[in-house]
């Protein structure tokens, strides 16, 4: 007795379709990068196109994946970074001024970044470097609720870019 197994295989751009539903749901796009290895490209684009930094521990998991998985920085489209005026965030202090400097440079392909809520003056130099010195592709740039140590240092930041569509 001999049986017989069909094999059905969606084409790819109906598998891209459906992902593409998903891309707010970031618990069922994890779900298709370990379901299909034909599915994880897509289901990585939405994953790290928009990535939102608001405490340490999300910079850190940021800064380790750009660093194991290189194939990942060019998926970042958009990076916000949520700060907190309250100086008692301490932890903050960290990821700008350690983390910034280290994953600035592997955004590549950049396009929005949105800083809020963070008091330049208060870190490392270098991290007002750093946004002046990367994102060559950067297109938007949203600030809010920043203060530079001067007009000098918000103008370098907007000089810097010169491929910027808005400013916000």
């Amino acid at each position: 007795m001999s049986t017989s197994s069909t094999k059905y295989i969606l084409p790819g751009e109906l598998i891209d379709q459906v992902i593409d539903h998903l891309h707010d749901d970031s618990p069922s796009l994890r779900a298709c990068c370990i379901t299909c290895r034909a599915w994880a490209p897509s289901a990585r684009f939405h994953i790290f196109h928009d990535i939102v930094l608001s405490d340490a521990e999300r910079a850190d998991t940021l800064a380790v994946h750009l660093e194991t998985s290189p194939h990942i920085s060019p998926l970042v489209r958009s990076l916000t970074i949520n700060g907190h005026l309250d100086p008692a965030h301490k932890r903050l202090d960290y990821y700008l001024d350690a983390v910034i400097p280290a994953i600035a440079p592997k955004l590549t392909r950049l396009k929005t970044l949105q800083v809020k809520r963070v008091t330049l003056a208060n870190h490392d130099p270098k991290v007002l470097s750093t946004l002046i010195h990367n994102f060559s592709t950067l297109q938007e740039l949203h600030i809010s609720s920043i203060t530079f140590n001067g007009f000098r240092d918000f103008a370098a930041l907007i000089v810097a870019h010169p491929f910027l569509e808005c400013l916000d």
